[in-house]
């Protein structure tokens, strides 16, 4: 049977299975049918925008979205390092917010600009559908009542029933208590803090004042106690303001908190249980303490999908820890080199799709390629290094691997820029064959057209150049910006090239091939 017998029905079906640009590629001009069905009968697309090619990224925006415009429910804007500038690429093309009638949810990952951001949420004001708004890693250096009046604009969208706001800067108890205030009719507060520290009455205080309707409260802080004082009465002293009638008896919200007797590492964390968010760090001999009658029931953390493990010594590991503790749907991994073979008994590497591995001062690599060999389904690759990247490593071969990022340790000085040697290594080696990403520094700009030359499969590169003079101080406009204009004289006039306004050193090129 042919794919064309199948009756439109089916056919349907099947068209809700697969990712929506994927589908316009593929289906979009095989015939008239077809084309009925994508235009037509098709009555939903959800376009996820953040890891296409600029290419594939014109094409949907010139053929086919002025067709499905008012058949799009979902979007999802990335300007992070795969497609850079993305979101004021879009509204080039005409595409405001407010053109989309029937869009119900709207997700923008790593803006940076808090006007364009407040000049989108005005495009939605009159979208009567949409009730789901996301923003994810967001960073705005901004002052702090610049980011209270984004809120205010957010709680104008009088048709938002559901709004998640990830990375959002609020650091004063006064601000916070200000956002609780408008929000009193709130039923699930999921919050995480490094910023703002309160024990359990002063929580207690802000929820029944401001927060009456809380039925389900997620809390997450990561802090240090002062080190002159003794930290087991400390921790004893906070969890006891957490032990009051209002946590145990009236809601049952239970708190663990995480330490390490040394402070070799500052990772010590109070949160909710069970754990409720998606980052953790995790140490090989850390201790805990909760106000759970039953702590083993919690020692659940399902939800955890980005995992940093600190391995404080190589041959010491909680025997408790390994027994209590698993991650049976970590995505991400960070660890550091050497790590302990038990962290194989608490995570499945299988599972994997992206790691970040510090390299030692001097290492072989070869315990990185035993471990790679094990992550079948590794899509991202960080290798944050202290030296020049070892010859062996271009040796490693895993097509899975399609983002390859290379950090310089900030510790170091400015030695470990790729060279000719190594930026040709990687081109001709198996992970930059199948590299679409890539982020790396190098010594020299020509060493910038060679990897875009030599690897034909990359969509974008990020890169610091070892000879780039500009600085903020000494230019006043992007058409001051020597390197860039350099670069655009020299690649082709579809490639898209800025400097990351997050971090002036890096220019972004987002390849058209």
């Amino acid at each position: 049977m042919k794919l064309e017998d199948l009756a439109n029905e089916i056919l349907l079906d099947l068209f809700e299975l697969l990712d929506d640009i994927q589908l316009l590629h593929a289906f979009n001009g095989l015939n008239s049918r077809f084309n009925m069905l994508l235009f037509t009968r098709f009555q939903t697309y959800h376009l996820d925008f953040r890891s296409i090619s600029k290419h594939n990224f014109s094409i949907v925006c010139q053929q086919y979205l002025p067709t499905i415009i008012d058949q799009v429910i979902a979007l999802h804007l990335s300007n992070n390092n795969e497609t850079p500038n993305l979101l004021q690429l879009f509204l080039s093309y005409g595409f405001t917010l407010n053109r989309f009638n029937h869009l119900q949810m709207l997700s923008l990952y790593h803006m940076d600009s808090l006007s364009l951001l407040n000049e989108i949420l005005l495009q939605c004001r009159c979208l009567s559908y949409f009730i789901h708004l996301n923003l994810i890693n967001c960073n705005f250096d901004q002052k702090e009542t610049e980011i209270l009046y984004l809120i205010n604009n957010i709680w104008s969208l009088s048709t938002l029933t559901h709004c998640n706001l990830d990375n959002i800067f609020v650091s004063s108890i006064y601000s916070l208590e200000n956002l609780f205030r408008s929000v009193p009719n709130l039923y699930y507060l999921t919050i995480h803090t490094s910023s703002i520290f309160l024990n359990g009455y002063e929580w207690q205080n802000i929820i029944v004042n401001h927060l009456p309707k809380i039925k389900v409260f997620r809390l997450k802080m990561e802090f240090s106690f002062p080190t002159k004082k003794n930290k087991e009465e400390q921790i004893e002293e906070l969890l006891d303001s957490f032990r009051t009638h209002f946590w145990i008896d009236e809601h049952q919200w239970f708190i663990q908190y995480n330490y390490i007797q040394t402070n070799a590492f500052n990772c010590d964390v109070l949160y909710t249980l069970p754990y409720a968010f998606e980052n953790l760090t995790y140490a090989s001999t850390q201790l805990s303490k909760s106000t759970c009658p039953e702590n083993k029931m919690f020692q659940c953390f399902d939800r955890v999908k980005i995992l940093r493990y600190l391995n404080q010594n190589q041959y010491i590991f909680n025997e408790s820890n390994t027994y209590s503790s698993r991650f049976l749907n970590v995505r991400h991994l960070e660890i550091d080199l050497p790590f302990n073979d038990q962290l194989f008994t608490i995570i499945s590497l299988d599972r994997l799709v992206s790691l970040h591995i510090t390299l030692p001062l001097y290492s072989d690599h070869f315990s990185l390629e035993g471990l790679l060999d094990r992550m079948t389904h590794l899509d991202s690759l960080t290798i944050q290094h202290w030296s020049s990247i070892h010859s062996t490593l271009f040796q490693m071969k895993n097509e899975s691997i399609r983002r390859l990022v290379f950090v310089q340790s900030s510790t170091i000085s400015s030695n470990s820029y790729f060279d000719n040697i190594e930026c040709a290594a990687l081109s001709n080696s198996s992970l930059g064959f199948h590299c679409d990403v890539l982020v790396v520094d190098v010594q020299h700009r020509t060493n910038i057209l060679e990897l875009i030359k030599m690897m034909t499969n990359l969509q974008s590169l990020t890169v610091r150049c070892k000879d780039d003079e500009w600085n903020i101080w000494s230019s006043s406009s992007a058409e001051e910006d020597e390197l860039v204009t350099w670069l655009r004289r020299h690649l082709p006039l579809t490639c898209l090239i800025i400097r990351d306004p997050k971090k002036i050193s890096n220019i972004q090129i987002w390849i058209d091939s």
